[in-house]
């Protein structure tokens, strides 16, 4: 973390470069805990301070 509670941002073109061809080729799975309507963000926000979730939030537009 920054000072202030922000995030320190590094772009690293390599790391995303090297992800390119396995992403396009379908071969990474991303966990995905569960999936909300936009209208529900907030909840989606909330979610992992619940506890026991295990994957990202899916916002579906």
């Amino acid at each position: 973390m920054a000072p202030g509670g922000g995030r320190i941002v590094v772009e690293r073109r390599d790391r995303l470069d090297a992800l390119r061809a396995p992403a396009s080729a379908g071969r990474l799975t991303p966990r995905v805990a569960g999936s909300h309507p936009a209208d529900k963000a907030a909840d989606a926000h909330r979610a992992p301070g619940a506890g026991g979730m295990r994957g990202r939030a899916v916002l579906s537009f």
